[in-house]
């Protein structure tokens, strides 16, 4: 037996239930606001004290931007996804699409989306911003290619892109794990309608 497993298992653990406040947080910030939740209330439906809490996240603030982060890397691993796959822009922005939203709204992944003015400090909403701004800028670039192709009408990308991450995120403030739609046929539809409205013509 190795002596490192004792060790790599702790790790392990500890990771496991950094996620796990990190995904109570989420739903927290998305139910009430940064500003409105009170992380005694996350700790407590944890089932750990406070001062446990702390030990796996530094503060209030680490503990969202740890949230806005797990949605850029869902977003991010939906863009190479979608790169893996191939195919027009308007089957590649689907697939982006898709993935996106399933992993938004499985569990909601302990992400959170939407912004609140002066819920984070300058450094940290420098550095959100600028791994969000590459995340845009792929998405613009998918639909620069579909007008490209002649599967997309002529559109500002940029516009384009704000309508869609608009329909898109605001996902994390209606959606219920227990409703009628399942991840999977949620992501269809979304994806689908979105799509339709920048296709030149019928698929």
């Amino acid at each position: 037996m190795s002596w490192k497993e004792p060790s790599k298992a702790r790790e392990r653990i500890a990771a496991e239930k950094r996620d796990a406040i990190i995904r109570e947080a989420a739903r927290a910030f998305n139910r009430r606001g940064y500003h409105g939740t009170n992380l005694d209330e996350v700790a407590e439906r944890l089932g750990i004290t406070k001062p446990a809490l702390y030990y796996y996240i530094k503060d209030k603030e680490a503990l969202l931007l740890a949230c806005h982060e797990a949605a850029i890397e869902i977003a991010m691993d939906a863009v190479a996804r979608a790169d893996r796959q191939g195919g027009g822009a308007d089957e590649r922005l689907g697939n982006v699409l898709r993935h996106y939203v399933r992993g938004l709204t499985d569990d909601l992944r302990g992400s959170v989306v939407l912004m609140e003015e002066g819920a984070l400090g300058p450094a940290n909403l420098r550095r959100l911003k600028r791994r969000r701004d590459v995340y845009e800028g792929a998405l613009r670039e998918i639909v620069r290619d579909g007008m490209a192709e002649g599967v997309f009408v002529p559109c500002d990308e940029k516009i384009a892109v704000f309508v869609i991450l608009g329909a898109v995120n605001w996902i994390s403030k209606w959606y219920a794990a227990e409703g009628p739609r399942g991840s999977e046929e949620l992501a269809e539809m979304i994806s689908a309608q979105l799509i339709r409205s920048l296709r030149v013509g019928p698929a």
